[in-house]
């Protein structure tokens, strides 16, 4: 799974091992302590600010959890320097598992919520490839286009300046 968007890691890892007959918060715990042994041993690179966040927050949610502590969404945010602005499908994941830790079935949930992260992704991955055509034409701008007026006005400048 390498490569993989952290978030969507975690919807998948999850889900597996709720299908194996672990509970949420136990699979939870146990993906969360994989990415927190990978991250330390440097076999995940997460030095991409986007992740570590999502991990300080998953590991938040966690401990909350586990210390029976009610979720509060905008303290979480403002633990992250934002203005209250979690992400509605983080949330969701939050709320999974915290329904997953008083017991109930959240399966076809986590599915859904999955399939949703899927399809959020290749939206912005679409909505990247669709910005490149613009971006690839900067150095042709900058770079290419100043060497074709100077092959092109250099020998007339040079004829010019010789006639003189």
């Amino acid at each position: 799974m390498d490569g993989m968007n952290l978030v969507l890691q975690c919807l998948a890892a999850i889900e597996e091992e709720i299908c194996r007959g672990r509970s949420s918060h136990d699979a939870a715990l146990a993906w969360l302590n994989v990415e927190n042994e990978q991250t330390r041993r440097g076999l995940r690179g997460t030095h991409d600010v986007y992740n570590r966040a999502f991990l300080d927050q998953f590991a938040t949610v966690v401990r909350w959890l586990e210390e029976d502590q009610p979720l509060e969404f905008s303290r979480l945010a403002r633990l992250e320097g934002r203005k209250n602005e979690l992400g509605r499908q983080r949330e969701q994941l939050f709320l999974l598992l915290e329904s997953g830790k008083r017991g109930a079935s959240v399966l076809t949930e986590w599915r859904t919520l999955r399939r949703e992260v899927e399809r959020q992704l290749e939206m912005d991955l679409k909505a990247h490839v669709e910005s490149l055509p613009l971006k690839m034409l900067l150095p042709l701008l900058f770079f290419l286009f100043p060497a074709f007026l100077i092959l092109l006005f250099g020998p007339i400048t040079r004829a010019f300046l010789s006639a003189i």
